[in-house]
């Protein structure tokens, strides 16, 4: 997920139409205002949460105005509304206590839940040493509702059936439960450049359908290529909004069921809207993919949908419409029909 690109703040993304691999940065953006944290007063702040309820994962927070930071109390952030949980995943230094940092009042006042994304290299290291189960409990009692995984991907060759990090993590997920911490994982996987080789995976899969909060599974088309549909490259699927399907269906082959513990995420940045003014609502490219969602056999499944990267929607790329109208236009899609719960 965290591709190169020149303007991220939070994570970058492929450059260019012909980028299918990933090329990873880590840029992690400081909190602006972060006051004092305090101990004691947050031991034990576990959020609520209804692990089967429909999900609306956010990679990060929208920007207020073009070159501003992105910010989760932006307004157009605070907008989002769905029929289900609302999660912002942020990639910064974890805090001592989440409900103490200004920028998440207002979101958390009004029901929304954070997420502390840690990256793939990162959980592979407390995996080897033995602590990633008080590791991840440590950040949750912070406060964050869910520690999301960024990501598992064509690379990440230990995570394949019969690699080193298969066992480890189903020891991860097993000990979590033990905790009391079970459905607190989301984990994001780049399936779009995993096509064809998924079942590879399968062990590692059937133990997020049965311990993540959710799968997120990326598949980023680009506007152009939800308007008129392409032919993918061998081993990827990300030039038409068949690959919506065509992914949930090898991903069911690999682990039955993980589609009622999965949500697709799609490309909503600059990048992918090429800045085209057809592409959110009203017969535009990001409804059109929300419809292709409902319509699959095994998308309509799954319950809720994936956004990355809400930082980077910049007006100055696209005059007549910005963060606010994307966000209204989000609202609406997120709402869209019934989205099922999420299923053991």
């Amino acid at each position: 997920m965290r591709h190169l690109f020149v303007l991220a703040i939070l994570a970058g993304c492929t450059i260019g139409d012909e980028a299918d691999d990933d090329v990873r940065i880590d840029d992690i953006q400081t909190w602006d205002d972060l006051g004092p944290q305090p101990h004691v007063a947050c031991q034990d702040a576990l959020p609520t949460i209804d692990a089967d309820a429909p999900i609306f994962v956010n990679y990060g927070p929208y920007r207020a105005a073009s070159g501003k930071p992105s910010r989760v109390d932006s307004p157009q952030t605070l907008s989002l509304t769905a029929p289900g949980e609302r999660v912002i995943t942020l990639r910064r230094p974890s805090v001592n206590c989440v409900r103490s940092v200004a920028e998440l009042g207002p979101w958390i006042a009004g029901g929304g839940l954070v997420a502390h994304t840690m990256t793939i290299e990162d959980l592979n290291t407390v995996l080897a040493d033995g602590t990633s189960a008080q590791h991840v409990a440590k950040l949750l009692r912070s406060g964050y509702a869910y520690v999301a995984i960024d990501e598992i991907a064509f690379g990440n060759t230990g995570w394949r059936n019969g690699g080193v990090q298969v066992a480890r993590f189903a020891k991860l997920a097993t000990d979590l439960a033990a905790m009391g911490l079970d459905r607190r994982l989301i984990i994001y996987i780049n399936s779009y450049n995993l096509a064809g080789i998924l079942g590879q995976y399968s062990a590692v899969l059937a133990t997020a359908r049965d311990h993540a909060r959710i799968i997120g599974s990326e598949i980023y088309v680009h506007t152009s290529d939800v308007e008129h549909a392409r032919a993918s490259p061998s081993g990827h699927c990300n030039r038409a909004t068949s690959c919506f399907e065509q992914i949930a269906a090898e991903m069911g082959a690999a682990a039955p069921n993980i589609n009622y513990r999965t949500v697709t995420v799609l490309g909503v940045s600059d990048e992918y809207n090429q800045g085209a003014p057809d592409a959110l609502c009203n017969g535009g490219a990001l409804q059109d993919q929300y419809a292709a969602l409902h319509a699959g056999a095994h998308t309509r499944l799954q319950p809720g949908v994936g956004a990355y990267t809400l930082a980077r929607i910049e007006r100055d790329q696209h005059p007549s419409w910005g963060a606010a109208e994307h966000a209204a236009c989000k609202r609406r899609l997120d709402a869209w029909a019934a989205w099922p719960r999420a299923r053991p």
